[in-house]
């Protein structure tokens, strides 16, 4: 971890891969391999995210960590996947709905699904501006003015100095 900490990534790298080879149930080992190789988005970085998973199943953190990096590779499907797993281990996990939304709205264009994982990730956390912001932006694609113009205002009210919500405003002419 010193390492890590001070920027040696190669020395990291090689002490949690003796890590793993002398306990190859030390989940934290493979948390940091994968992050390391996801910083260079290297393919090993699933295969140590899922070795992780492999002891825990459970563990949040490593199901984000991994569908961030499938979503970074236009792997949308796995991407969802991971995002799914997190909300039914914890339901509230604002960042996995938010996600989720995301995907919907970029990348498949399917506005209602990100509307509702968008209001999930507000329900999670009902100060979330980036989410009102999205879901406001989806209502806006769907031609739904009035509510698009709510959740700008909202995404505002938490936010004051949020400019993509007052672009979007002006955009609705509002």
């Amino acid at each position: 971890m010193a390492y890590s900490y001070i920027g040696d990534t190669a020395r990291a790298k090689a002490n949690f891969n003796t890590t793993v080879e002398q306990d190859p149930d030390y989940l934290v080992a493979y948390e940091n391999l994968g992050r390391i190789a996801a910083v260079h988005n290297e393919p090993l970085t699933e295969v140590y995210y899922k070795n992780a998973l492999n002891i825990n199943p459970q563990d949040v953190n490593v199901r984000y960590l991994l569908g961030e990096y499938y979503q970074r590779n236009e792997r949308f499907d796995d991407a969802m996947r991971e995002y799914t797993n997190i909300t039914r281990i914890m339901p509230t996990n604002r960042s996995a709905h938010y996600n989720m939304g995301y995907i919907n709205f970029v990348y498949t264009l399917d506005y209602n699904t990100g509307i509702k994982h968008f209001s999930d990730a507000i329900a999670a956390d009902p100060k979330y501006s980036e989410a009102f912001y999205m879901r406001g932006l989806c209502y806006e694609k769907l031609k739904n003015i009035p509510s698009a113009e709510a959740d700008f205002k909202m995404a505002l009210q938490f936010n004051a100095n949020f400019d993509k919500a007052k672009e979007g405003l002006k955009r609705i002419g509002k």
